[in-house]
């Protein structure tokens, strides 16, 4: 009784701040929509709009993990959770079956392996859920039990999941693999894929949401291609000779060059340049090259810098800004661009409370920029805010989403919860999923990289955290 009342309570916590969720039948089963706007919102006339602005039905929507202030996410990349943002280090099933163990295909918010996620607004009410994830490496044909070869199970499928209901809907099992970004736009989802079938490919696709029909874009023996967002109508995407090109939304085969940024020998992404459209600002990455400063970190020795550059694709003829030098990450929102860079600071080894050492070092320095594309100056969000960015996840305007490197207060790390202290101990403290204010710099952790969901750890004294 004790776990269904808290099941019940938690439930009644994310309706109220939802709001109640609509009785109105949406247009189609996986129809988007919320008044807070995501990254890739944008409004009638193609500006940006702010989290205070109307729904709008024509938006874009890309945030992996951020509808207003929760954060749904998979750990170990198999069931799905969400976190508070006000609240620290606590997280929970999104699954509302409280005798659920969560684990397997009978759980509403598992898939083996979940390689990217999508949380897409809704009107009124929570979000949807869209999982791209590995099948099942075993299932039921004509009531027997079977295990399907890996040609099957190391293929992708699509699901959605609500959690207003705590239900999940196969959407499409497209042969791909790996799918690395997506994007929302009028019930269709526009991604990246890498896929070994038929030969290797790294290419893009889209998937309608209702019908589950999957549509390739690009082709075995095209160039490697990877996505960067959607802007007026057009789904834009870039390959590895630096090339950007841009198809209709609603006819892929209509296709035209946007730009070309030229070939690079290194790049930030494994098979592309970095890329980003949104709010009609393109945004892409030149000049990587491999720090000498990251080499002599263990955390940092296998990053890359770049140096990022902006084009108005309203005046592209304008040619390119440059953003700023030595960038580590960056994201748009809005149509303007946040990012961090190189600040290697050497640090100090710590000795922490679970009888391990850490090191203190910093990439960034701890410090956030924020890129004004209509006055096309940076200036400072934060700085020295105690952890460094090692990947940006989301962004809302307000807060921001990252997987950070604690460099500072280590000594107060929290070994109790944080499970993967047994992996990372002769690293800096990883936190898997940070927030963090954008105005003040203020952040937290909601959830750690190997911890498990309302599960009591062990203390500190027990042999478990001295075992190799």
């Amino acid at each position: 009784m004790k776990i269904i009342s808290l099941t019940v309570a938690l439930a009644m916590i994310l309706l109220t701040l939802f709001g109640c969720a609509s009785t109105q039948k949406r247009g189609g089963a996986d129809s988007g929509g919320d008044n807070d706007k995501t990254n890739d919102s944008v409004s009638a006339d193609g500006e940006g709009t702010s989290a205070d602005d109307d729904y709008d039905a024509s938006g874009v929507y890309s945030s992996q993990f951020l509808c207003k202030n929760i954060a749904y996410y998979n750990v170990k990349g198999a069931h799905l959770m969400y976190s508070l943002l006000s609240e620290d280090e606590k997280s929970y099933y999104a699954c509302i079956d409280p005798f659920c163990n969560h684990n397997s295909a009978e759980c509403a918010g598992y898939l083996p392996t979940v390689s990217y996620m999508l949380t897409v607004p809704r009107e009124s009410g929570m979000p949807l859920i869209y999982m791209f994830g590995q099948r099942y490496h075993t299932g039921y044909i004509d009531g027997e039990y079977v295990h399907y070869p890996p040609g099957y199970y190391n293929l992708s499928q699509l699901v959605a999941f609500d959690p207003e209901t705590g239900e999940k809907r196969m959407v499409a099992e497209p042969d791909v693999s790996n799918v690395q970004g997506a994007w929302y736009y009028e019930g269709k989802i526009f991604f990246s894929y890498e896929t070994l079938v038929n030969a290797a490919a790294i290419g893009v696709g889209v998937i309608d949401t209702e019908t589950g029909k999957y549509t390739a874009i690009t082709s075995h023996g095209d160039p490697f291609t990877t996505g960067a967002g959607i802007w007026d109508g057009r789904f834009y995407y870039i390959n590895d000779r630096g090339e950007i090109y841009s198809c209709d939304v609603d006819d892929v085969n209509d296709k035209r060059k946007e730009y070309d940024i030229g070939v690079q020998e290194i790049h930030t992404d494994r098979f592309t340049m970095r890329a980003y459209v949104n709010c009609g600002m393109l945004y892409f990455e030149r000049d990587c090259i491999k720090p000498q400063e990251a080499e002599e970190s263990l955390i940092y020795g296998k990053i890359t810098t770049s140096n990022v550059y902006a084009v108005d694709l309203n005046d592209k003829d304008a040619g390119e800004t440059l953003v700023a030098e030595n960038v580590l990450d960056f994201k748009p929102y809005n149509g303007d661009l946040y990012y961090n860079v190189l600040n290697y600071i050497p640090g100090i080894d710590v000795d922490c409370a679970d009888k391990y050492t850490r090191v203190t070092s910093s990439s960034d320095g701890g410090t956030l920029y924020r890129y004004d594309h209509k006055t096309k100056t940076s200036d400072t969000c934060y700085t020295d805010c105690g952890t460094s960015i090692y990947e940006i996840y989301d962004i809302d305007g307000e807060h921001m989403l990252f997987w950070g490197t604690q460099y500072r207060d280590v000594e107060n790390y929290n070994t109790h919860n944080a499970f993967n202290t047994r992996f990372f101990h002769n690293y800096m403290c990883h936190n898997y999923m940070c927030s963090v204010d954008l105005d003040t710099g203020d952040w937290h952790v909601l959830c750690n990289t190997f911890t498990n969901p309302q599960i009591e750890l062990p203390d500190r004294d027990d042999p478990i955290w001295n075992e190799s």
